[in-house]
Parts: structure tokens; C-alpha cells; sequence
């Protein structure tokens, strides 16, 4: 006997009721949903501080918008839900209040302990594909930071910092990125 399962498009996904339990995230990779579970404490706080810095650094610049936590529609079957997206000042106006269809100029993700090599490796690989300028990967339990732009279509390395190192990160070189500040406990 054979199963059968349609596959369900990025309008279907964004049209499904929001769960009651904060206790799972979930994304539309090629028309399958996918679920995982929420981050920990660790991963938590690492979002919290550098979307404030973020923040902090693009308002007092007026370079654009940082959103954490949103839905981006890549594709008629695919939703991937960065942890932080930054569009530049000349691209913030494709960002909706609902629908972001726009590929954000830098997609940042934390690692996740419960499956790190899904954003090394399949988000490296899609955010690639999708021609998102620029990449940062962070990981809480390292305390590692790197960063890469898109070069002739593929990522190149541009720039890594750990610990309590500062980092200037494209595409913010005039920021001086306090790592010591991200890492639990504070």
C-alpha cells in the first residue's frame, strides 16, 4: 500500500491557525512543514541582545530595518523563519506588515543545540541559492560568530570573531559588535 501527501504551498502554511504552544517553530521547506522545537535559554538570549544592538546601530544610522523572528516567503512552497533579517534603507519598503516576500540583505541564525548542521548546512545552502547577500552564523555554546557575503554567487568567508573578541561584520563595518555581551550568563 502507498501513501500519498500533497504538498502545501506558502499561501496554505501562512493560512494555518497559529498554534496555542509557544513550544515549537515551525517552517515550509519545499512544501513540507516542518517542526522544531524552541531554542533554549541560551539561543533566547543571544537573539535578545543582538537584535538590540542591531536595532540600536541601524536606527541611530537610519540604514533600514532588523526584525527578528519572521516569516519569508522564498518560494510558492517554501517559508523559512530566520531568526533575525535585516533589509537596507533602499530595500525596507518591501517589507509588509504581512507576506514578506523580499529577500532580506543579511539573514542571521543562531544555532540551535538540538540541530546546529540545518542552518550550517541546509539554510548556508538556501540562503545561498535565494542570493542573500550577506550570511552570519552564531553559535551560543562556541561563542563563535561568522559572517559571509555573497561573492560571484556563493558565500566567501568575511570575518569570524569569538568570545569576547569585538567584530565588524559586513554589512556593518562601522559597528563594533560587543560579543561578550551575547553569550549566557551575561
Amino acid at each position: 500500500m502507498t501513501t500519498a501527501t500533497r504538498k502545501m504551498t506558502a499561501e496554505e502554511f501562512l493560512e494555518l491557525p497559529v498554534q496555542d504552544s509557544p513550544s515549537r517553530r515551525e517552517e515550509l521547506v519545499h512544501g513540507e512543514l516542518i517542526v522544531s522545537p524552541i531554542p533554549f535559554s541560551l539561543h533566547a538570549n543571544v537573539l535578545a541582545e543582538l537584535t538590540s544592538i542591531l536595532r540600536s546601530h541601524v536606527r541611530a544610522r537610519d540604514l533600514g530595518i532588523v526584525l527578528p523572528e519572521i516569516d519569508i516567503i522564498f518560494e510558492d512552497d517554501d517559508v523559512r523563519f530566520p531568526d533575525i533579517a535585516y533589509y537596507g534603507k533602499d530595500r525596507a519598503h518591501l517589507v509588509k506588515a504581512k507576506r514578506i516576500s523580499a529577500m532580506p540583505d543579511l539573514a542571521v541564525e543562531i544555532l540551535s543545540t538540538t540541530r546546529p548542521s540545518y542552518d550550517r548546512i541546509e539554510k548556508f545552502k538556501h540562503y545561498q541559492q535565494h542570493q542573500i547577500p550577506f550570511y552570519w552564523i552564531v553559535d551560543p555554546e562556541e561563542q563563535t560568530i561568522e559572517a559571509w557575503k555573497l561573492e560571484n554567487g556563493r558565500y566567501a568567508d568575511a570575518g569570524r570573531a569569538a568570545k569576547e573578541e569585538l567584530a565588524a561584520l559586513p554589512p556593518f563595518p562601522d559597528l563594533s559588535l560587543p560579543l561578550k555581551s551575547l553569550w549566557w550568563p551575561v
